[in-house]
């Protein structure tokens, strides 16, 4: 149970009811006053959303999907897990949610020294990580990893919303040795060839990218 903002009225997160807002990002309704959290201070929403349980932060009504089939845990153990590493908290479950949707498993993090470690797993086929965070650059941590004995063979994709020149592409695959480099907004037909070239998900358990996709927020 989570207080409203404004009145502070208890209202169950797990039940939401999702604002009309012409926004890329739609939030929470609250049932007692029934102002949305549009209008919420920065930290509020801040706050609101690291706490959120993951089925809340991904579900495809947050980022105008509602007709999406909603994000799903494969079954399917031997599915590839992609990292997503991203300090935008909106951005990262906007990934995870559409990653998701077609059978990928997904692991996320804000955090790069977390993402490290969180590489090591033999189960991270891919990472997927931002250029610009604090403590560490995108670019250094795709070079950290593929140091390791662990993420030599993993695939790391860098994206980003600055760096957009070709020499910052040739940059990050020569210097940093990045697989791939993408620019935001992210066109996620684009990222799934990608993903599917590197790892694809079985068939019969995956949604087609077609289906799933349509232009990031």
């Amino acid at each position: 149970m989570r207080p409203c903002f404004h009145c502070y009225a208890k209202f169950n997160e797990t039940k939401p009811q999702w604002c009309d807002c012409a926004r890329p990002l739609r939030t929470l309704v609250c049932p007692a006053c029934r102002l949305c959290f549009c209008t919420a201070p920065l930290p509020y929403k801040r706050e609101f959303w690291a706490a959120a349980p993951r089925s809340l932060r991904e579900t495809p009504e947050r980022f105008g999907l509602g007709r999406a089939p909603a994000p799903r845990e494969t079954t399917d153990l031997s599915a590839p897990v992609v990292l997503v590493v991203d300090d935008d908290e909106a951005m990262r479950s906007l990934i995870a949610c559409r990653l998701r949707q077609i059978g990928y498993r997904v692991a996320t993090t804000g955090d790069p020294h977390q993402a490290l470690m969180m590489a090591r797993s033999h189960e991270v086929a891919i990472v997927l990580t931002d250029v610009l965070m604090p403590h560490m650059d995108g670019r250094e941590l795709c070079l950290r990893i593929k140091s390791t004995d662990e993420g030599a063979s993993k695939k790391v994709i860098v994206m980003t919303s600055l760096y957009r020149a070709r020499r910052y592409a040739d940059e990050a695959v020569l210097r940093y040795y990045a697989d791939a480099y993408i620019t935001k907004p992210i066109d996620f037909a684009h990222l799934g060839e990608i993903l599917a070239d590197f790892v694809p998900v079985r068939e019969h358990g995956s949604m087609s990218w077609a289906t799933a996709s349509s232009p990031a927020a």
